[in-house]
């Protein structure tokens, strides 16, 4: 049996699924951390400190020529990262199982040692809305990502997202719920030091 370096949950779904506050209710719980990530998108009002680092388009490809990367996406026009250093610091407090918000775009890179367990959280168009305005998204916003979401190519690209998916979680229970369905999938996962 292969034995991979770490473990990263990485939760995937429509925007306002949950995948921030389940990522972060789960690394309460202990036994698993969320990753700081690496991306050129601009900050949002409802990010959350230590989640991203936010460089610009020159220092993040020579960060990725430099392979200092575990995992890269493009999504939205934008990059994302999970930069080695990170689990590393994780690995120093003997944590090896990572969770994080991730979408897996075409161009993905991934490390071949580490085990990846992508997790999609399914959830109502109008309950995503509802979270999304809680979260503080402005109507244009939401209207925009709305719009986005009904072109033909996003629904074939969101649908090759799910099918990708080895678990398919109900984010409509009570986030609580969520949380512990999460976290018993990650700690039944045992092959990696």
């Amino acid at each position: 049996m292969k034995e991979y370096l770490y473990l990263i949950l990485c939760l995937s779904g429509l925007t306002g699924a949950g995948k921030t506050a389940v990522s972060e209710g789960v690394s309460k719980l202990g036994e698993m951390q969320t990753v700081l990530k690496v991306t050129t998108r601009p900050k949002r009002a409802s990010d959350l400190d230590g989640e991203y680092c936010f460089v610009n388009s020159e220092i993040y490809n020579k960060m990725f020529q430099e392979k200092k990367f575990a995992l890269h996406t493009k999504y939205y026009e934008h990059t994302y990262a999970i930069p080695y250093s990170t689990l590393e610091e994780g690995k120093k407090k003997n944590i090896s199982r990572f969770i994080t918000p991730w979408v897996f775009g075409k161009d993905s890179v991934f490390d071949p040692r580490i085990r990846y367990v992508r997790i999609w959280l399914e959830l109502s168009q109008e309950e995503r809305v509802k979270r999304m305005l809680n979260r503080g998204d402005s109507k244009e916003y939401v209207a925009k990502r709305l719009d986005q979401e009904a072109l033909p190519q996003f629904a074939v690209y969101w649908e090759q997202q799910r099918q990708q998916c080895q678990w398919v979680v109900d984010a409509s229970a009570p986030l609580e719920e969520v949380v512990r369905n999460i976290r018993t999938i990650a700690l039944n996962y045992t092959d990696f030091s």
